[in-house]
């Protein structure tokens, strides 16, 4: 088995200001944790701690799946349009935010930065990755403004 280290004086990926809030993200929210344990994220590659985590328990996990059936409703009332505009504003936010994503990827996964860049960019891609709807959709299509070419969605 091969071991790849990064070099020892090649700059950091990823600092304390690329980190959201500590907490998990509940209900459009970051909120505190039922516990005061923690989990160490390392970069596998310089085996240093990244982050330090809050460990879930079954009340947090409970308080996100009630979030979740709340906001079911609500989601199931948006017509495919609106569902899709949101998707597209996450995809776009995902965008604005390539490099830090992808410098925290590389550094948590040991990844080599540039494809970590080519995941995030093809998870944002994906938006127009998928066939045309059946049947044609007769309402204005909106463009792509990520890399595949800007292609009707």
């Amino acid at each position: 088995m091969t071991t790849v280290r990064r070099a020892a004086d090649a700059p950091r990926l990823v600092t304390g200001t690329d980190l959201p809030p500590a907490g998990h993200f509940i209900d459009g929210a970051f909120a505190e944790a039922s516990t005061e344990r923690v989990i160490d994220v390392v970069d596998p590659c310089r085996e240093n701690v990244i982050a330090r985590i809050p460990e879930g328990t079954s009340q947090d996990v409970d308080r996100a799946v009630a979030a979740a059936v709340r906001a079911r409703a609500r989601w199931a009332r948006l017509v495919p349009k609106e569902r899709s505009e949101l998707l597209h504003a996450v995809a776009d936010r995902l965008a604005e935010h390539t490099e830090p994503l992808s410098r925290l990827e590389s550094a948590n996964t040991g990844k080599p930065l540039a494809v970590s860049r080519d995941d995030v960019a093809m998870t944002v891609d994906l938006r127009c990755a998928r066939p045309p709807p059946w049947p044609p959709v007769t309402t204005p299509r909106t463009t792509c403004r990520s890399s595949c070419g800007n292609r009707s969605v």
